[in-house]
């Protein structure tokens, strides 16, 4: 099914999985954009999220759980939350001024929030309401996972760092940061970059234009780095992991399902 992007250019935006069948799609035409669109039937029928928005090009990815949890931000630096009961979104932070973005929103799967911008932080635990500040260890992070147990351990993973790029994690829902020991092979600069946690096992991949794509992981939450022979991944464009713990690769035209461990992998370290 095609996505209706109304008359504004939009060829271009990011689709957002919120729950089985739940779908968000923030349109970020150049020219302009009709705003988020929203599915509850994995794609089928589309409806227009607009009431509330007095800017509708969409600055990032929707981050939601479920249908009616829902977080945008506009290119006016606003962030906004969907409020279900009056079927509207609700501005909830604003920048300081215009040269201070809020910067990247991230919804934790326990429903906090966390805001990294280039030099600070904010984290709320109340959908938006309030807000606190957080400490973070360089300039320039940006969140790339959370821990699939995080209700019994708030982990979170982001890289720091401008010139060199390393990855840091917080065991305490993004309060406090510790650099990693050990640093993966891959910096996070490739057009198609993923990051995927499953329990202890972290996994690394990133793709580019040409074809060429590299894979690392961790199989001891990131004390120890593997780096896969690239003979299998070349070609592939996104990389996504199961509930199973396969990798599922995609290719222009077609899907592949692997087991990580057919895989030939060499130490990094």
């Amino acid at each position: 099914e095609q996505i209706p992007v109304g008359s504004w250019d939009g060829s271009f935006g990011y689709l957002t999985l919120a729950g089985p069948g739940v779908l968000f799609y923030a349109n970020l035409g150049e020219g302009g954009s009709d705003g988020v669109l929203r599915s509850r039937d994995g794609g089928d029928r589309w409806e227009f999220l607009t009431a509330g928005m007095s800017d509708l090009r969409p600055a990032q990815q929707v981050v939601a759980q479920g249908a009616d949890i829902a977080f945008a931000s506009d290119r006016s630096g606003r962030l906004l939350a969907w409020r279900p009961a009056t079927q509207r979104w609700e501005v909830i932070l604003t920048p300081a001024n215009a040269y201070t973005p809020l910067g990247q929103l991230s919804l934790a799967p326990d429903g906090s929030l966390l805001l990294l911008a280039y030099d600070h932080g904010q984290r709320s635990t109340d959908g938006g309401r309030t807000w606190i500040d957080v400490a973070l260890p360089e300039l320039s992070g940006q969140i790339v996972g959370f821990a699939t147990d995080y209700a019994a351990s708030p982990t979170v993973y982001a890289y720091f760092g401008i010139a060199d790029p390393h990855l840091a994690r917080s065991p305490d829902g993004g309060v406090t940061w510790e650099r990693l020991s050990a640093q993966p092979p891959i910096q996070p600069y490739a057009p198609n970059f993923k990051f995927a946690v499953m329990g202890q096992t972290l996994y690394l991949y990133a793709s580019e234009y040409t074809g060429s794509a590299r894979l690392a992981r961790s199989l001891d939450g990131g004390a120890t780095w593997q780096e896969a022979d690239g003979t299998t991944l070349q070609g592939s464009q996104q990389l996504a992991l199961g509930p199973d713990g396969r990798l599922w690769l995609g290719f222009p035209g077609q899907v592949r399902i692997l087991d990580p461990d057919t895989l030939r992998w060499t130490s990094s370290d």
